[in-house]
């Protein structure tokens, strides 16, 4: 499928929202090998906390996990807090950043519910930043795992831009994905979300069996 022009002013990446439906999340629910306990930690260190304290896991994007807290948390000090919220655009294939590269404009424009958020160009390589850190992975491997911690919401990754061909709709190739922090993950511990959601499970199934 063909690349698309995206993330100027013409057509801005669109972020997605943080409210839809994460399906790991439901796929494990009411197994009970999902403990968390408070640990008293709060902020972005509580996403740590909630990360490690899953088992089902995987250890390729538990590693992936840790980078992004270690990431966010370094633009966490040198903002005060303050721009590390609205994530960051990068690069997630290095073979095809090269390819992005004589784009003109000086930034990468994301749009989120009326908002405009620019990033400077060239955007960060994630799979050089994650060398960097001592992790070596593909771009298909690295695209597997941010949807895994997508899908688990540890963090919201922006979807694939759709193209119009033919009167259908069509998912485009992109060299680039937006990466923010779930900021459930942050405010309060997993076990909260995992009660609730388990509360509202019971709740439909007795009123199904009524």
């Amino acid at each position: 499928m063909g690349r698309i022009k995206i993330g100027n002013k013409k057509k801005p990446l669109i972020l997605e929202n943080e409210l839809i439906d994460r399906p790991l999340i439901t796929d494990n629910i009411l197994k009970k090998e999902l403990k968390f306990s408070d640990v008293g930690a709060s902020g972005i260190d509580l996403y740590l906390f909630n990360l490690s304290g899953n088992p089902f896991i995987s250890k390729q994007a538990l590693r992936i996990g840790v980078f992004l807290y270690a990431y966010f948390k370094e633009k966490f000090i040198k903002t005060k807090g303050i721009n590390w919220k609205m994530g960051e655009a990068f690069y997630i294939s290095s073979k095809d950043r090269i390819s992005d590269n004589h784009e003109e404009e000086e930034y990468f424009r994301c749009t989120y519910r009326g908002a405009i958020y620019d990033y400077p160009r060239p955007l960060k390589d994630l799979i050089l930043e994650l060398s960097e850190f001592g992790i070596d992975i593909s771009s298909s491997n690295l695209i597997k795992a941010l949807n895994e911690l997508h899908n688990f919401h540890y963090i919201t990754m922006s979807p694939r831009p759709v193209r119009e061909v033919g009167g259908k709709s069509l998912y485009s190739r992109t060299c680039f994905r937006h990466i923010r922090i779930y900021q459930g993950m942050v405010d309060k511990p997993f076990y909260y979300y995992l009660n609730r959601k388990e509360k509202l499970s019971r709740n439909k199934d007795n009123q199904n069996s009524s």
